[in-house]
């Protein structure tokens, strides 16, 4: 595992394997976004409120395709997707806080919470320090039928001084 806290923004951009001229999603409930080498299209985690404000218990985020080589068409996730990819399983802690794991990476905890600017947003360790997640850039060999999954990239940026924190996850 390669990981490093960036105070620099300049080093920080330099080890990115995500290329300069890929989208970057936006929107006022979007918590983080997974891409991939294999093509433009993006993989978008929105949180789900409630009309009191509080994240649904029931499906606290809606996960979805922005099909970006298709001029930016929104498209749900197939089953398969869903259950051996990109969805996720979670655990209510409270009205504010929900513990979650990525289908496809269980052993790392990630946490929607409110961040000190009263925002909801997605807290995990990222190079061993407390960090919110912006986005996961995945490196993948499409030879077969499956990818395989060479490597994943973690960005964000560390909650106590807010540099950018970066951790590369080598896939054997």
């Amino acid at each position: 595992m390669i990981s490093q806290l960036y105070n620099n923004q300049e080093d920080f951009q330099a080890k990115a394997s995500r290329p300069s001229d890929y989208p970057t999603p936006s929107g006022d409930n979007l918590l983080f976004f997974i891409q991939t080498n294999a093509n433009l299209n993006t993989v978008a985690y929105e949180l789900n409120l409630k009309s009191t404000g509080s994240i649904d218990p029931q499906q606290p985020m809606h996960t979805y395709w922005i099909r970006y080589s298709t001029d930016g068409q929104v498209e749900e996730l197939n089953y398969m997707q869903n259950k051996l990819a990109y969805g996720y399983d979670f655990s209510y802690i409270n009205d504010n806080t929900i513990e979650f794991v990525l289908v496809s990476y269980p052993s790392r905890k990630l946490y929607i919470t409110k961040n000190k600017q009263d925002k909801y947003v997605v807290v995990t360790k990222i190079d061993n320090e407390m960090s919110v997640l912006e986005s996961i850039y995945v490196v993948i060999d499409e030879l077969g039928v499956f990818p395989n999954v060479k490597y994943v990239e973690l960005w964000g940026s560390e909650m106590e001084k807010g540099f950018g924190s970066y951790e590369k996850i080598i896939i054997q």
